[in-house]
Order: C-alpha cells, then structure tokens, then sequence
C-alpha cells in the first residue's frame, strides 16, 4: 500500500488537471493547420484520419509539459512552503529523489516513443524541456523575472504545444503563416499566466521571487493581463480566425475580466474572490458557463 501512495503522489505531482491546457492548444494548433488557407468547419477535428493516433501523439508530447511541471516544483520547494494549498514536495509527502525520477521519466518517453515515426515531436518535447529548465532553474530563472515570467509560458504553449498540433495536422509550414496563426494564442497564454500567478502572490514575495505581479502589483497585473486577453480577441478577428474553437471560449472570459475586475485595496481579500468564483458559487464556473453554451470546441478552452 505505500508503495501504491508513493505511485500515486507521484502521479500528481506531474499535475495532470494542468494538462489539460497542454492538450487544448494542441488542438488549437491542429485545427488552425487544418484549416490554413480558409475556413474549416470544427467537426473535421473529428475525422476518420484525426481519430485517437493523432490525440495520443498530443498526450504523449505532454509527458514533456509534465516534467517541467515537476521540474519547477523541485525549483520552487522552498517557495511553496509559503503558499496555500498541498504541495506534495514542500509538505514532504515526496521526496526530491522520486521528484527527480518522474521528471526524467516522463521526460525520455515524450522524447523516445515518437523518436522514429514522428521526430518532430520529439523536438518539440526537447525544447519544451529546455524553456521549462530555463524557467524553473538558475541562472535564468524565468518564473523569477518580471514579463519573462509570463511570456515563456506563453512560448511553451502557444507556440511550442499548438506547434504540436500544427505539425499533426501536415499542414506545410511558413515562419509568417504559422507565426499568424499562433499570435492570437499566444496572447491568450500571456493573460493566463499573469493571472495564474496571483494566488501565489504573498508567497513569492516573502522568498523575493519576483514574478509579473509581484512586480507591479494584483491590480496593474491584472490591467496587463486584461489588454492581452482583448488583444487576443481582436487579432483573432483581424486574421480572420473569428470562427475557431476558442474564440466562443473568449467571450466568456472577456465578460469574467470585465464583470468581475480586482477591487479593494488589500491583494488578499481580492484573492478571496477570484477563487470563490473559480471553484463556483454564486456566479456560476468559467468551465460550467462555457459547457452550458453547447458548442465542440468551448469546453477545451474552458478546460484553459
């Protein structure tokens, strides 16, 4: 039975719930590369020819995701011991070495198991690891340093994870068609990871890491985050990508940011409501609003 509670912390500790962003712009990727050139109705995600062999490449890809994330726990033990919640390392129900262990682990098999039929894949793992060590770890430590912070994750998925995709769907590749497709998600990843950032505020400021918010503060990061997720939208329609899977998502998220911004002078009473609307309640989930509205591709970026 320990053995098993040791299998299973270790398990979670890859943080799977977080995967599922991964696996989102993945799809994203793959249905702008379906799509490239003109419209492309949502269904064609669910043909024949992109049936469970091209989503089991894109989970396969995001064992790489995986080892970052417990990568930057390792980085971050210390930190977490100041934040809320179960970190698994900081609260030693696990220890660094079996840490280390399921990093590599998940890690080589994003990398050996495409190796021969889809090496692109494997690339994309390999420099997913590497913006994840560049993250995490010293000397450049970008989870550390304000605008890096939120721009190399949004490069690990809005490029890196929706490159994933767009390799997946043959779509040729451009640097200035792929770039174009990418932007509008790219910025959507920018506004989640600031925001992403604001429960751990307190934390990260007593140990000195300083990330966006802490920075310049909840409210203007959240002013930043608020201009990213609009300057998504509006690039999505300037390109003509008003018609894909996430923008129905979007909306609901633009009307979160608008309906319910920071208010108060205090960072804690603020981050009291964020998840008391994030968990549910009153106002209903993000998540739950965009299952209701009934469409294929809003649940994905609900699950963002």
């Amino acid at each position: 039975m320990r053995h098993f509670l040791a299998l299973l912390d270790a398990f979670f500790l890859t943080r799977p719930l977080l995967l599922a962003p991964v696996w989102g712009f993945s799809v994203f990727g793959l249905f702008r590369g379906l799509s490239a050139g003109g419209r492309a109705p949502m269904n064609m995600l669910w043909t024949v020819r992109h049936n469970g062999a091209t989503f089991g490449w894109m989970a396969i890809f995001s064992l790489s995701v995986a080892s970052v994330y417990v990568l930057n726990q390792i980085a971050d033990v210390n930190v977490d011991k100041f934040n809320k919640g179960l970190p698994l390392l900081a609260k030693g129900k696990l220890s660094l070495a079996a840490a280390w262990w399921t990093a590599i682990l998940c890690l080589a098999l994003s990398i050996l198991l495409p190796f021969f039929s889809h090496p692109s894949i494997s690339a994309f793992s390999c420099g997913a690891a590497l913006l994840g060590i560049a993250y995490s770890f010293r000397p450049l430590r970008f989870s550390g340093r304000p605008c890096f912070d939120f721009l190399t994750n949004a490069a690990g998925y809005g490029l890196i994870a929706f490159g994933v995709g767009w390799h997946l769907s043959g779509a040729a590749f451009s640097v200035a068609g792929f770039a174009a497709s990418a932007l509008p998600y790219f910025l959507l990843m920018c506004a989640g990871s600031i925001s992403s950032t604001f429960p751990d505020y307190e934390g990260d400021k007593k140990c000195g890491k300083i990330t966006t918010a802490v920075a310049l503060g909840v409210r203007r990061a959240h002013a930043v985050a608020t201009v990213s997720l609009c300057s998504s939208l509006a690039v999505s329609v300037a390109l003509g990508d008003a018609h894909s899977a996430d923008m129905r998502g979007r909306r609901f998220a633009v009307l979160y940011f608008l309906l319910y911004p920071p208010r108060g002078p205090r960072h804690g009473s603020h981050l009291q409501r964020r998840r008391a609307l994030v968990h549910g309640g009153r106002r209903g989930s993000y998540a739950g609003c965009c299952h209701s509205y009934g469409r294929p591709g809003d649940f994905d970026a609900a699950l963002f």
